[in-house]
């Protein structure tokens, strides 16, 4: 079973210290303001560098807000993989809780069948520089997205079960 991610208040230092340097920050006409953080972290640990620093992992909720997410990675010159906060138990949903308008929007890579839950056990979500969206093994390491905002009705702090 999944702990949480235990920090000291030297690690949260340094998390914050990291964060200063080594994120992005995009603003949006919206009440979020979107933030690429160049860190290697599993989906798991992405998840709580979030929570503790800002407001959780990105949800997305439809083509705009993904262009714009999209834009972010680009100026972060950032070409790679990128989590943000779908993730599966039973069905997929969002870290932050979010179930409204969008909840169900989704940008999948449809040339190799995603999500195909390769072995049973991708239960996270990452977004290629294509915008195009893979499951993929939670305990990968990749940078990541957070969002912070005044906007938090739909924040809930529900750990994942058993992501692997």
């Amino acid at each position: 079973s999944l702990q949480p991610l235990q920090i000291s208040m030297v690690d949260f230092y340094n998390i914050d210290r990291l964060f200063y340097e080594s994120c992005l920050i995009f603003s949006s006409s919206l009440s979020r303001q979107y933030h690429f953080v160049n860190l290697s972290l599993t989906w798991t640990e992405a998840q709580a560098y979030c929570r503790q620093t800002l407001t959780d992992i990105v949800t997305i909720q439809d083509s705009e807000e993904l262009t714009r997410l999209l834009d972010t990675l680009s100026s972060a010159r950032h070409s790679s993989e990128a989590w943000i906060g779908l993730y599966s138990v039973i069905h997929w949903r969002w870290s932050d809780g979010f179930t409204g308008a969008g909840a169900n929007y989704s940008n999948w890579e449809i040339y190799f069948n995603e999500p195909n839950f390769n072995g049973a056990s991708q239960f996270c979500v990452s977004v290629g520089s294509s915008g195009l969206w893979w499951d993929d093994y939670c305990s990968e390491g990749y940078s990541f997205l957070c969002y912070n905002g005044n906007d938090k009705k739909y924040r809930t702090f529900s750990q994942p079960a058993r992501l692997k």
